[in-house]
Order: C-alpha cells, then structure tokens, then sequence
C-alpha cells in the first residue's frame, strides 16, 4: 500500500498571488486606481492583470467606475469577511454601500437598531451635497417612533392594544391618530417600505426599509431622511426601491 505524504514543497499558484496582491494595494491606497497603474506598482503583465480585475469585478470583490475606469474594493470582499467582523467593522462595511444611495439619491442614509422598547441609531451617511440632513450617530429614540418605528411595529407581532399603549406614549411633532399610524404600518407592509411625513420632525420626510437577518427577523432598518418635498412621487418611489436593494446587499454582511 502506497504512503501519502503531503509534499514538503509548497505549490504556489501565481494567479491567486496576484490576486491577493491587488486586493492588498487596492486595500493600502484607500482611494480609486487604474489597471495600467497597478500593473506597474506590482509589476504584474498587464494583460494578467486586466483579467484578474475583470473576474475580481464579476465576483464583487472588487468595483469598477466606468466613467474614471479606476478599480476599488467592494463590499463583496466585507461579506466574505463578514463572520470574522465585530459590531462596529459591520457597520462600517455597510455605510459603503449607505454612501452610495446618499449620494445617488441626495438624502441622508441612517442604520437603525431596535433595542428593547428603543432603536438606536447606529450608523449615517450624508449626501455628498452641499445640503444635507446631519444625524448624530447614539440618538435613541422610542421603537415605534418615525419611519423605522413604522418597519418595526409591522414585525413585531405584538397585540393591537400592546401597539396602543407603546403608540400613546409618543410626542409628535404634528397631531397623529392611531388609526392613521396603523393604516401608514400596513401601507408600508404593502409598499417594501415604511414612511413619515412630517410627524417625526417638522419639514422632515422619512422612508425606512426593514433589514431581514437569515431566520426572516427584522433587529435593523435602513432610512433615507430629506427635506419634505426635496423629491418628486417618482423620486421617493425610486428610492424605497434603491433602499430594498441595498437592504438585501446588508443583510449579509450585518449577520
């Protein structure tokens, strides 16, 4: 019978070193580059390297902005990354993919976390806009309060009068019945997405998405606060689709 031993020569496999040295420099730079410019700071065949970056792209791992043609890392690379993470590097590897609904849509991003009979606000990114709503990340706020409040009394599962009591201990910014706030809950159920108009904040609106771990439970939310009438019917709906889409990239790497 034959013995097999394991080679006391190591087999490196060059493509995967390559790989791994790119993901390493796009790493160190902190900021986009360009395929010629990483070829020569690594010294990798050009070619070689073009069709690493192509297959980084297609993975997720890596990003590429086709109007700059410059690579940067993805937030495919935190879900791979994702059960080696603690609390405070999920939420920063989220607000990459928050960044770039503020910026497309011109709105503030918000990560909610629901803690007892409070969210906490756990995580922002403001608008690259010379406009923009500032939220100070530790605010804590009553769970069923605003649009988050709105996502989360839909998940809850607690009895209409349980809903009640926690609805009546509320300060609105605006007069707002508890037949309204249940009617605005199911239209969030139906819509994907939960909304305040004002009620949370005077001149503020708030859309908010839930944010599903594996089991179907909702412990996030992720909400987009503007100024009122900042965007048209169309631009809101627009963006509670941007904010569904987003939600689905967090989940993995939230949990």
């Amino acid at each position: 019978m034959n013995n097999m031993k394991p080679s006391s020569k190591a087999v490196i496999v060059k493509p995967v070193v390559n790989a791994v040295q790119i993901l390493r420099y796009l790493r160190r730079s902190g900021h986009p580059t360009k395929a010629a410019a990483m070829a020569r700071d690594l010294s990798i065949n050009p070619s070689t390297c073009f069709n690493i970056l192509r297959t980084l792209v297609d993975e997720d791992i890596i990003e590429f902005n086709e109007s700059t043609k410059a690579y940067t890392i993805g937030f495919g690379l935190n879900v791979l990354a994702g059960p080696m993470l603690n609390d405070r590097q999920r939420i920063h590897a989220a607000k990459k993919v928050m960044a770039k609904i503020a910026a497309e849509h011109n709105v503030t991003l918000s990560l909610w976390h629901r803690n007892l009979n409070r969210i906490v606000l756990v995580g922002t990114e403001n608008s690259p806009r010379d406009i923009s709503i500032v939220m100070s990340e530790g605010q804590r706020l009553p769970s069923l309060m605003g649009a988050s409040g709105r996502v989360f009394a839909a998940h809850l599962n607690l009895k209409k009068s349980e809903l009640r009591k926690k609805f009546d201990k509320i300060v609105w910014q605006k007069p707002l019945s508890f037949d309204e706030y249940l009617s605005e809950v199911q239209t969030g159920l139906d819509l994907g997405w939960a909304e305040d108009d004002g009620f949370f904040a005077a001149g503020i609106k708030t859309i908010a998405v839930p944010i599903f771990d594996y089991s179907e439970n909702v412990s996030f939310t992720l909400a987009a606060v503007m100024i009122r009438e900042s965007l048209t019917p169309q631009q809101v709906e627009h963006l509670g689709h941007s904010l569904k889409g987003a939600s689905k990239s967090i989940t993995p790497i939230l949990f």
